[in-house]
């Protein structure tokens, strides 16, 4: 079983780099250690999008050109829901959901938790899904 799924990653990775602040100097960072992977990049949440809010929120972007092109040579969630992906990606292998609890005005941070899998949670995605 995968630490990470490939889908939960990518989609992590080019929101990284595509809703980063570019005003603000930096670079987009990700890291893996014993606790997992984390993503981090400049620049806090876009306006209107916080904690509590981050799946159900209207997507926008702070860098709609930018997104524009990615969403259109197929690296991107067409719908902007791509947030949903890295939740279903972790989910769907029995991992803690996604963390963006150390995120703060300056940079968004997404923990993904290698932890060992809920089994029986897995054991339930699977039996559904067939």
């Amino acid at each position: 079983m995968p630490e990470f799924d490939k889908a939960a990653f990518r989609e992590g990775l080019i929101n990284a780099f595509c809703h980063r602040d570019y005003t603000m100097l930096g670079t987009v960072r990700v890291l893996i250690d014993d606790e997992g992977m984390t993503i981090s990049s400049p620049g806090g949440f876009i306006d209107g999008v916080n904690l509590t809010n981050l799946l159900v929120v209207s997507p926008r972007s702070r860098n709609p050109l930018l997104a524009d092109i990615i969403k259109r040579v197929g690296l991107a969630e067409r719908t902007g829901r791509g947030i949903d992906r890295i939740f279903e990606g972790m989910l769907r292998y029995g991992r803690p959901a996604p963390d963006y609890s150390l995120s703060n005005s300056y940079t968004v941070s997404l923990s993904l938790s290698n932890a060992a899998p809920d089994l029986e949670f897995l054991k339930m995605v699977v039996e559904h899904e067939d």
